[in-house]
C-alpha cells in the first residue's frame, strides 16, 4: 500500500480539493479593497489548472530550485491575471507529509480516499534544458478528460530572461491567450517585461526553500520562506507557507513521528546546530555602501599636472533580516513550547548565532577601498587606506535574545566625498570608479578579519532594488494644522517623516502602489533652495513649503501643486516641505498662514 502511494504522488497532484487557503495570523498580507480583474470577459472562470515544475535537463547542483521557481511564478500568474481556479502547492504537500509519514495504517482510511477527489479540467507541464547561451523552455497544457492540448509554447531565453522572470511571464501570456483569457491591456503590459526586483528574490527564495523543506533541511526553509514572505507580501504561496511553519515548530512537536523523548531532545539539538550554522555561514549585511558613479573635478596643480577627482557615496547601517530575526524566535518559542529544556539545557538561539563577537568586541569596523581606472582598464588611482576611512558599527543586539536591539547601526551617518589625486596623461574620457569593502575588529591589539556583509551598490542600482513598492516605510509622526486667524486647531494628522538623505531627496519615488494617499514630512536644520525627486511617482501632489526653522510651530509659506513627474524645488527660505495628495489641503481647509505643530519629541533627531 505504501509503494502504491508513492507512485501515485505524481498523478495526486491533479487534485483539486485545496484550491483555496486560510492565511495564518503570523504574516499577513495588507487589507486592500477588492481589486478590478487583470481580464476582460469570464477569464476563464469554471476551468481549473493543476501547474507542475518543469523536468530539468543539464542544472548545476546550485540550480536544483529553479524548476520550483519556475513553476512558482507559473502558478503566481495564472492566479492573478485569470479567474482560472489554481491548485494549491502548500496544503497538497501538507497531505502528501502527513498520508507519507509512516503514522497511518496500510489500510487507512485516508489512503481509500486519495482517488475519490476531483481532478483539475487541465494540467500544465513541460521541460526545461540548460544550454551554452541560456535556457530551452518547452511548456503544453493538456486538457484532463480527454488528454489533448489545449496550447504548448517552445523557445529559447537567455539566463537573464530567466532571473528576471521575464522568461516565465511572455509564456503565460501566450498560454493564458490559448486557453481562451485575454488579460487586460495593463495586464499584458506586465506580463512582457521583466518582474520587479523584489517579487524575484521572493519566487527565487521560495523555491529554496521548498526545495530545502523537500530535503528535510527545516532550518534553511524556514529562512528562505520568511524571506520570500518579507520580500513580497503579494505572493500568497509564501505568506501560506510560512504561516504553516511558523506554527507547526512553535507548538514545539515538529511532527507526529517523534516517539520519544531522547528522540525529540535529539531533533531539538540538531534544528538548534543547524540554525546557528547557517546563520554564520550566511551573515547578514551589516552595512550598506551607496555611491554616485559621476566623477567630479576639483583643483588642478599645474605644477605637478595633476588634477583632483572626486565622488560621492554614503555609509550606513543596515537593519538585521527581518525573516532571520522571525526565523530565531520562532525556532526558541518552539523549544520553550516542549516545556522539557529545564531538563534537556539545551541553549536557546541568541545574538551570538549571528553576531560571531563577544561582549567585549562588539564593534566591527568597515574599510572603504576604491579604485579609478581609464579607459584601457588600467588604474590610474586608488584612494588611501587611512584611519578616517575605517567606520565603527556597534554590533548592538543582545546575548539575551534578538528582540530588543536587533539591528546593526552606525555610529553615525557618514556622507564623504572620495578624493583621487590623478597625474593629467592618465586621464581619459571615460573613467570607471570600483568600491569594495573589508570588515574587520581589533581583537588583543591585532586586527581580524570578519566574515560580515557590506553591499556596494551604485545609486541607480539601489533604486532599482527599491523597486516599484518605494523607499521602505519611514518613521510616522503626528501633526496638527493651527490657523493663524483663530487658532481653531485641525485634528491629527499622522504621517510619515523622511530622516535619511535618500528618504529626503527622493520622497515618495517609486512608489506605485501606494494608491496615492501618502502623505509625507521633510524637515531641515536650515534653510535653502533644494530639490526633491518625485519623478517616479506616479500621482498628483500637493506640497506645503515650510518655514521658521521648527524652533516654534512653525508656518506654511505657500502651497502648490505637483503633476506626476514633476520636481519639487523648494524656495531659498523654505526649511520643511508636507507633500500630500493633490487638493488634500483644499479639502480640509488648511491654507498658507497655517501654522504647523509637530507633537513628537525631539525636533531635532534628524541630520542633513
Amino acid at each position: 500500500m505504501k509503494i502504491f502511494l508513492s507512485m501515485i504522488i505524481t498523478i495526486l497532484i491533479v487534485l483539486t480539493n485545496c484550491i483555496s487557503t486560510e492565511n495564518p495570523t503570523k504574516i499577513s498580507t495588507p487589507s486592500q479593497p477588492a481589486p478590478a480583474p487583470l481580464w476582460t470577459g469570464d477569464g476563464g472562470k469554471g476551468m481549473s489548472i493543476t501547474i507542475l515544475a518543469p523536468q530539468a535537463t543539464g542544472l548545476a547542483e546550485n540550480q536544483a530550485y529553479l524548476p520550483a521557481m519556475v513553476q512558482g511564478e507559473f502558478v503566481a500568474n495564472f492566479d492573478t491575471y485569470s479567474a482560472i481556479s489554481v491548485l494549491d502547492r502548500v496544503r497538497l504537500d501538507e497531505q502528501y507529509s502527513e498520508l507519507l509519514s509512516g503514522y497511518y495504517s496500510d489500510d487507512a482510511q485516508a489512503g481509500m480516499d486519495l482517488g475519490k477527489l476531483t481532478p483539475t479540467s487541465h494540467i500544465l507541464g513541460g521541460n526545461i534544458t540548460k544550454t551554452s547561451t541560456g535556457y530551452v523552455l518547452q511548456m503544453h497544457i493538456t486538457k484532463t478528460d480527454d488528454k489533448t492540448t489545449t496550447g504548448s509554447y517552445s523557445g529559447n531565453f537567455t539566463f537573464a530572461e530567466m532571473d528576471n522572470l521575464s522568461a516565465i511571464r511572455l509564456v503565460s501570456l501566450d498560454l493564458l491567450q490559448k486557453m481562451g483569457v485575454t488579460p487586460t491591456t495593463a495586464a499584458q503590459s506586465v506580463l512582457k517585461k521583466a518582474a520587479e526586483v523584489n517579487h524575484v528574490n521572493a519566487q527565487t527564495a521560495l523555491a529554496q526553500g521548498i526545495v530545502a523543506q523537500r530535503q528535510g533541511n527545516t532550518v534553511e526553509a524556514m529562512a528562505r520562506i520568511y524571506e520570500a514572505a518579507a520580500y513580497d507580501t503579494s505572493i500568497k504561496e509564501a505568506t501560506a507557507r510560512a504561516n504553516s511553519m511558523s506554527a507547526n515548530i512553535r507548538t514545539g512537536s515538529m511532527g507526529q513521528n517523534i516517539r520519544n523523548d531522547i528522540a525529540w531532545r535529539d531533533e531539538w539539538k540538531k534544528i538548534l546546530d543547524d540554525a546557528t550554522k547557517y546563520l554564520k555561514a550566511n551573515p547578514p549585511v551589516i552595512a550598506y555602501i551607496i555611491y554616485d558613479p559621476a566623477i567630479k573635478q576639483g583643483a588642478t596643480d599645474y605644477n605637478k599636472r595633476t588634477a583632483d577627482l572626486y565622488f560621492e557615496l554614503e555609509l550606513r547601517g543596515a537593519e538585521y533580516p527581518p525573516a532571520y530575526i522571525k526565523m530565531i524566535e520562532d525556532i526558541n518559542a518552539g523549544l520553550a513550547a516542549t516545556r522539557r529544556n529545564d531538563t534537556w539545557k539545551l541553549q536557546p538561539l541568541t545574538a551570538k548565532a549571528y553576531t560571531q563577537s563577544a561582549l567585549w568586541e562588539n564593534e566591527i569596523r568597515i574599510r572603504i577601498n576604491a579604485e579609478l581606472t581609464n579607459n584601457n582598464g588600467r588604474v590610474i588611482a586608488n584612494m588611501s587606506n587611512d584611519d578616517d576611512n575605517n567606520v565603527r558599527f556597534s554590533d548592538i543586539g543582545t546575548v539575551s535574545g534578538v528582540g530588543n536591539g536587533s539591528s546593526f547601526r552606525a555610529h553615525y551617518y557618514l556622507r564623504p566625498k572620495i578624493h583621487f589625486t590623478v597625474n593629467a596623461n592618465d586621464i581619459t574620457d571615460q573613467m570607471t570608479i570600483r568600491v569594495t569593502a573589508t570588515t574587520f575588529r581589533y581583537r588583543w591589539n591585532t586586527i581580524e578579519r570578519t566574515n560580515n556583509t557590506v553591499q556596494v551598490l551604485t545609486r541607480s542600482e539601489f533604486l532599482t532594488q527599491v523597486g516599484t513598492n518605494g523607499l521602505p516605510p519611514m518613521k510616522k509622526v503626528n501633526l496638527i494644522f493651527i490657523s493663524n486667524w483663530d487658532s481653531v486647531k485641525s485634528p491629527v494628522v499622522i504621517v510619515e517623516e523622511a530622516m535619511s538623505d535618500d528618504d529626503r531627496y527622493f520622497g515618495l519615488s517609486y512608489r506605485q502602489l501606494s494608491q496615492g494617499k501618502d502623505k509625507l514630512l521633510i524637515r531641515y536644520q536650515y534653510q535653502a533652495k533644494r530639490t526633491i525627486d518625485i519623478s517616479n511617482y506616479i500621482f498628483p501632489l500637493s506640497v506645503a513649503f515650510l518655514g521658521n526653522n521648527f524652533y516654534d510651530d512653525t508656518k506654511i509659506i505657500i502651497i502648490r501643486d505637483f503633476e506626476p513627474g514633476q520636481t519639487i524645488n523648494t524656495p531659498k527660505n523654505c526649511d520643511g516641505v508636507i507633500i500630500v495628495p493633490k487638493g488634500w489641503f483644499q479639502q480640509n481647509g488648511i491654507k498658507s498662514g497655517y501654522l504647523v505643530s509637530v507633537l513628537d519629541s525631539s525636533l531635532y533627531s534628524w541630520r542633513d
